[in-house]
């Protein structure tokens, strides 16, 4: 249930980031990083689905991968 509940957690976090880049997002770098959180949130809600967690997203997970909202996710404009 361990697996479970982080990718539960993960996928909050990636939409809850989702959410605020999409708000601001112009520079390509930083379109660039919505489509690879975008990416990651469909690889997330596909293991979700098909009640099976991907070698790779598996891998991330035990190396203890942690998605976190950086400076980076702040607007520049503020």
């Amino acid at each position: 249930m361990g697996e479970w509940r982080e990718v539960a957690e993960r996928l909050v976090g990636v939409d809850l980031a989702i959410e605020d880049l999409d708000a601001w997002a112009s520079e390509p770098e930083d379109v660039a990083e919505l489509q690879r959180l975008e990416d990651l949130r469909e690889e997330l809600l596909t293991a979700v689905a098909r009640r099976r967690i991907s070698r790779g997203l598996r891998e991330r997970l035990h190396d203890g991968w942690r998605y976190t909202l950086t400076g980076t996710m702040i607007d520049p404009r503020d």
